[in-house]
């Protein structure tokens, strides 16, 4: 059980504590249905054993069934089934299986008693649902939803930061923008199956199971599918860095730095996943740049200088193809340009420069100058940030260095000093005005 620590357990105790004593609280004066119980329980386990994996987490469509017992068996009864959801017996191939399913069970049904108490205080009905109820009980339903949403999330993320000491902010940026929508879409299948199971009983319910299931496995081909695509980005990186060894870890960590960014800039979820691909595939075009110029001991010519900063170019070219970037093929082109216009390839400034390329532009130069290079050792972060900051206005834009500012102030950042294969500095044999050099980047 060295997987499951013992703050872990302690955390579970706690939460079963108060899942076990809500549910007798509620259970008090009212009549306990075992077999609706049993069979609601049963549909939560069908459910529950064909998750979605999220980062950190996995989902699943139980919820679904959750509120039509909410409506259907009042809060304690649905905790009751929904405790079923955690008999899992194929989690026992694990070493902390015992944790998992001792904490799932007592999470799912002090997650579903929450959202049954609030839907009662909304003034939802129970025992079933009539048509005089319509519209009225999905305002109740809504609550239940952001009541399931909110614990059902807090009580796995807490266990998921004792055992993985992952920071929730994290935990809670890869998976809200995933399941927010489905969990309401799904609060009105719940309202419509437990309307459906006064005149038509657990039949329809089971029936229902099938459409549900084909949704679980959208889902699941929808994850599998970024992942493909995660996938198929890192082996383009691995051919970059076998090619061009000194930037090796260089593009992911510009892309960690870059989604940072563009989350302190609260763009939008799916644009801030598009700059942090666009971050990614950066250097992309390295792979057409000729690999005795990118190795090259000494100093560069005026050719091969100019050779080098096509790179940016050739790298649109070849994310061009790839449908996921097309709203930030931007950012791939011009982040060797600059906010007042001394840049490359297309000399563009202020305005005219996209939010991923402002972001990537300082993403990227922060890693190259807290990256250990054989002509150089790595500077410190202040140093580095104080440098972006010197910059602000001419090579950077000043918002966006707030704002990775802030976003390193709240992650942290290690400057990158691992040994490094030799590698020629960013030189070339003519004179460059120190105005255009600046802080360095690939």
């Amino acid at each position: 059980m060295r997987d499951f620590p013992l703050r872990a357990w302690a955390y579970t105790a706690a939460v079963a504590a108060a899942a076990l004593a809500g549910t007798l609280a509620l259970l008090s004066g009212t009549t306990f249905e075992v077999l609706p119980t049993v069979g609601f329980g049963a549909l939560f386990l069908a459910a529950e054993l064909a998750p979605v994996p999220l980062t950190h987490m996995s989902y699943s469509v139980s919820f679904v069934f959750a509120l039509a017992a909410i409506i259907v068996l009042g809060p304690a009864g649905a905790a009751v089934a929904a405790s079923f959801g955690a008999l899992d017996l194929s989690v026992r191939r694990r070493e902390d299986w015992l944790g998992r399913i001792v904490f799932n069970g007592a999470q799912l049904a002090l997650t579903t008693l929450c959202a049954g108490w609030l839907y009662g205080v909304a003034g939802g009905p129970a025992g079933g649902v009539s048509i005089g109820d319509f519209p009225g009980i999905f305002l109740a339903a809504a609550a239940a939803t952001v009541a399931y949403f909110v614990v059902n999330g807090a009580l796995v993320t807490g266990m998921v930061v004792l055992v993985r000491r992952v920071s929730a902010r994290e935990i809670w940026t890869a998976n809200l923008p995933l399941v927010t929508v489905t969990y309401f879409c799904f609060a009105a299948l719940g309202v419509l199956l437990a309307s459906l199971y006064v005149p038509l009983g657990f039949g329809v319910m089971i029936f229902l199971l099938l459409p549900l299931l084909v949704a679980r496995r959208a889902m699941h081909t929808s994850k599998t599918m970024r992942e493909a695509f995660d996938a198929t980005v890192r082996s383009v990186i691995a051919a970059i860095e076998a090619k061009d060894p000194y930037t090796r870890g260089h593009m992911e960590r510009v892309a960690r730095l870059s989604d940072w960014t563009a989350r302190e800039l609260r763009l939008p979820s799916h644009r801030a996943r598009g700059v942090y691909y666009a971050a990614m595939m950066h250097d992309v075009g390295k792979l057409v740049v000729h690999t005795r110029v990118l190795q090259k001991p000494g100093r560069l010519t005026d050719a091969e200088f100019e050779h080098i900063k096509s790179h940016p170019l050739r790298g649109e070219e070849i994310v061009a193809e790839i449908e996921a970037l097309a709203g930030v093929l931007d950012g791939v082109r011009h982040h060797h340009e600059r906010v007042d216009g001394r840049g490359y390839p297309d000399g563009l400034s202020g305005d005219g420069l996209s939010a991923a390329a402002r972001i990537i532009m300082a993403a990227d130069a922060f890693d190259a100058m807290t990256s250990t290079r054989s002509y150089r050792p790595a500077k410190g972060v202040a140093a580095s940030v104080a440098e972006l900051e010197r910059c602000a206005g001419s090579q950077f834009d000043p918002a966006t260095v707030a704002a990775l500012k802030r976003a390193l102030g709240k992650h942290g950042w290690e400057p990158h000093a691992d040994e490094v294969v030799p590698a020629p500095a960013p030189t070339r044999a003519v004179r460059v005005p120190a105005s255009v050099v600046l802080a360095t980047a690939e």
